[in-house]
């Protein structure tokens, strides 16, 4: 009686671990393959000596992404550009922190999520880019910023600090035009600490001004009335 139990139980205990190995590869997760995507915004205008904001957008689809290298060309000898972070906190504060290099023509940006957790999912702001036309370009002239193809992957599903990104994003080129005259209607996007700050802090002393004095007159007819 103990022997048959002892094979019933070693027959389980064999059973168990075939029935384990089998769930664990039927029903590990499966990554999607959505098509990921990369578009600027905006896409075209025009673009003066101050700095405008060009948007680095990200869509993920269904897709999982733990990494991300994008390429972005450009024209040196008619476009400055400086990299700022976006507001994706899984690559922000990623195993591989969202940072972009600006050299010879290409802003390289590269970004992992955490190791231990799931990666990117959704559409967000990636990465922002500050462009403005070099005060050396004595006409107008149209440019472009062109996320390579070749260049530009991702991963899904893996250690970002380890894997090789081998699944290409979708982008597409961008068409501006650099005009050194160009002056943007748009509100300055840093405030007072951009190249039009003297303007913006003449008007708020005029605007602190005008209700000084308009207080001041207030106060002397009353005492006028008063005197009366």
């Amino acid at each position: 009686m103990t022997m048959l139990i002892k094979n019933i139980f070693k027959s389980f205990s064999i059973l168990s671990i075939f029935l384990f190995i089998f769930l664990s590869y039927f029903t590990s997760p499966v990554m999607a393959t959505g098509p990921v995507t990369v578009t600027l915004s905006p896409s075209s205008g025009s673009i003066g000596k101050a700095e405008q904001i060009v948007n680095v957008n990200i869509n993920t689809s269904t897709t999982d992404v733990n990494a991300v290298l994008l390429v972005i060309n450009y024209d040196p000898a008619v476009l400055s550009i400086t990299f700022q972070q976006g507001t994706i906190a899984a690559f922000n504060s990623g195993s591989i922190p969202l940072a972009g290099t600006i050299d010879n023509g290409a802003v390289t940006i590269q970004a992992g999520a955490t190791v231990s957790g799931a990666g990117y999912t959704g559409s967000g702001l990636l990465a922002i880019l500050k462009v403005k036309t070099l005060s050396t370009l004595a006409t107008a002239k149209d440019t472009e910023l062109t996320i390579d193809p070749a260049s530009s992957k991702f991963t899904s599903g893996a250690d970002p600090t380890t894997n090789q990104l081998t699944t290409s994003v979708l982008g597409a080129t961008s068409t501006y035009t650099a005009d050194p005259d160009y002056i943007s209607t748009d509100l300055p996007s840093t405030a007072i600490f951009d190249d039009n700050r003297a303007v913006f802090v003449t008007e708020i002393l005029l605007g602190i001004t005008l209700v000084i004095l308009g207080i001041r007159a207030i106060r002397n007819k009353t005492k006028n009335t008063e005197v009366l």
